[in-house]
């Protein structure tokens, strides 16, 4: 049987593509030089086969999508007890780039703006 994945993906990026509200973040220099009109959508399943829609062969910066499945590495890595004793996980509501650390230990509150994640990416790997 034939995997109905790829019209899915391409049934959501025909609704999509038409939107053309927002702006680029020109306060990074990595996304204010981007194209646009690209627009791609890839799945990948347990199982290993790849799905791909649109502009899929064309090279995308992640910037901050990264954070949860680096938070993800960590876990698996680290466990959860050691992962916690170096990063929180206090929702913050600031913005991405915030120092938001903790008064006493200097631990970040969040692997989701930046002074967690890049704590949250040194708990990836075989510990040394």
């Amino acid at each position: 049987m034939r995997s109905p994945i790829p019209s899915y993906l391409d049934d959501v990026l025909a609704t999509v593509a038409s939107d053309k509200t927002g702006e680029l973040a020109n306060y990074i220099p990595e996304l204010a030089g981007v194209n646009p009109d690209r627009l791609g959508a890839s799945i990948a399943m347990v199982d290993g086969e790849l799905y791909g829609a649109g502009d899929v062969n064309e090279v995308f910066t992640i910037q901050s999508i990264s954070k949860p499945f680096v938070y993800a590495l960590a876990l698996a890595d680290r466990g959860f007890d050691k992962v916690l004793a170096k990063v929180g996980v206090e929702p913050s509501g600031e913005p991405f780039n915030e120092i938001s650390l903790e008064d006493e230990s200097g631990r970040p509150l969040n692997p989701m703006i930046n002074a967690g994640a890049i704590t949250t990416h040194s708990l990836v790997g075989a510990e040394i």
